[in-house]
This record gives C-alpha cells, sequence and structure tokens, in this order.
C-alpha cells in the first residue's frame, strides 16, 4: 500500500539509456546526446511489515502515476496534489531492487516494474 507520495523530481538523461547526462551535455556511453526530463518519483511503501521507501525513475513514474514523463517532470503543486490523491492508498505489486542509500544510512527500493493489484485477481490467485 502507497502510504506516501514525494513531490516529483527530474534529471536530465540521455535518450537511449536514461543514465543521467554529464554537466558537459554528453553521455558517458553515447557521447553528445540531446538530453531530456526524466522524472523521478519517492514513495513510503507499506508491505503489511513495516515500511520502506520506494524510488520510481521515467517509467516507473509513468506506471505509478498513469501520466507521460514530461507531464510528471513539469508537475504543478496543483497537479501533485491529484497525483496524491490518485496514489496514496493503492495497492501495488512492486518488483526491484534494494539498495543502500550511504548518504541517509537506509535501505530503499528501487523499482524496476509497479502493477497495481486486482482484489478479485488476488483472490484467486490464494484461494486455491
Amino acid at each position: 500500500t502507497v502510504v506516501q507520495l514525494f513531490e516529483p523530481r527530474h534529471y536530465l538523461a540521455c535518450p537511449d539509456c536514461n543514465r543521467k547526462v554529464l554537466p558537459d551535455g554528453s553521455c558517458s556511453t553515447h557521447g553528445a546526446v540531446s538530453a531530456r526530463k526524466s522524472a523521478i518519483v519517492n514513495i513510503f511503501f507499506d508491505d503489511g511489515s513495516n515500511n520502506i521507501r520506494v524510488v520510481c525513475f521515467s517509467n516507473q513514474a509513468e506506471q505509478l502515476l498513469e501520466c507521460k514523463n514530461d507531464e510528471i517532470a513539469e508537475a504543478s503543486s496543483e497537479k501533485f496534489e491529484e497525483f496524491k490523491k490518485e496514489v496514496l492508498g493503492k495497492q501495488l505489486s512492486i518488483s526491484g531492487r534494494v539498495t543502500k542509500n550511504t548518504m541517509f544510512d537506509r535501505l530503499e527500493f528501487t523499482s524496476s516494474e509497479i502493477k497495481e493489484l486486482d482484489p478479485v485477481e488476488m483472490i484467486k490467485v490464494y484461494d486455491k
């Protein structure tokens, strides 16, 4: 369950690999590129045993907020409030990996796939 949504942020990314573009406007893999804004959305997610911060980059942010990356990266405070109303309380299945954020000395979950859960389908799976 999503219990908190933080205001979206963005970074300039390579359009080919989504890595952060260097200050000189180049990608470490692809050289000179035309950078695009890539959204970053953080949430707190409760799995029933504890809460963990989940980081959603670009495609996963789009899956979570159900809108395009550019719209997320440019979101106003009014749009953010709309996102909160839609996302808080959602039941999700999130795949990804856990990493240690050494700056804040905490575990974080970096998402690779987000799916909204369907309670009827969940009952069918667990009712077998």
